[in-house]
C-alpha cells in the first residue's frame, strides 16, 4: 500500500486581468513520508506560484487511486466503501476504505468502482460519494542511484 499526503499550498497567482490573486490549492502526494511529500510538493508546485510556501500536511488512508477522467471538467471524487465481514462471534463487521476517483459525474464513479471491485470476494457497498477541492494528484516515483548520478 502506499502512503498519501495531502498538502495544501499557499501563494499567488496572475489572473486573467494580470492582477496578483492569492489562493490555497489541496494536492495529494504520493510520498514515503512528511519530508519527501513536502520536497515533491515544493520541486513540482512552485514554479508555479508566486511566494510559494507549503502551509499544511497530513497522511492520508486511501487505498487506491483512479484517475478515469482527462477533461479539464473532471472532479476528484472521495469515495468510502464499507467491506462486511464476520467476526469470531459470527457478526457482521464492515471495513471502510476510502478510493479516490477522477470523474465529471457521481454516476461515472459509481461505474468505475463498480468496475474495480467486480471481482471481489467480500460483499461491499458504496457508503458516501462526495467531491473534493484536490486540485492535483502527484504519483512521485523516486529516483534510483544510477539516475542521480
Amino acid at each position: 500500500m502506499k502512503e498519501w499526503f495531502s498538502g495544501i499550498v499557499r501563494g499567488k497567482t496572475t489572473d486573467s486581468r494580470g492582477k496578483d490573486k492569492k489562493v490555497r490549492h489541496l494536492f495529494i502526494v504520493d510520498a514515503t513520508g512528511f519530508t519527501e511529500a513536502e520536497n515533491v510538493l515544493v520541486a513540482d508546485k512552485f514554479p508555479v506560484y508566486k511566494e510559494p510556501k507549503v502551509i499544511s500536511l497530513k497522511r492520508e488512508a486511501i487505498e487506491a487511486v483512479y484517475d478515469e477522467c482527462d477533461t479539464e471538467s473532471a472532479v476528484w471524487w472521495k469515495v468510502v466503501i464499507g467491506l462486511e465481514w464476520l467476526d469470531v462471534k459470527g457478526r457482521t463487521k464492515v471495513s471502510k476504505c476510502t478510493y479516490m476517483v477522477s470523474s465529471e459525474t457521481a454516476g461515472d464513479v459509481k461505474d468505475v468502482i463498480n468496475k474495480c471491485m467486480q471481482g471481489s470476494v467480500r460483499d461491499w457497498k458504496i457508503l458516501k460519494i462526495e467531491a473534493t477541492q484536490v486540485r492535483e494528484i502527484i504519483v512521485h516515483k523516486e529516483k534510483h542511484n544510477d539516475e542521480l548520478r
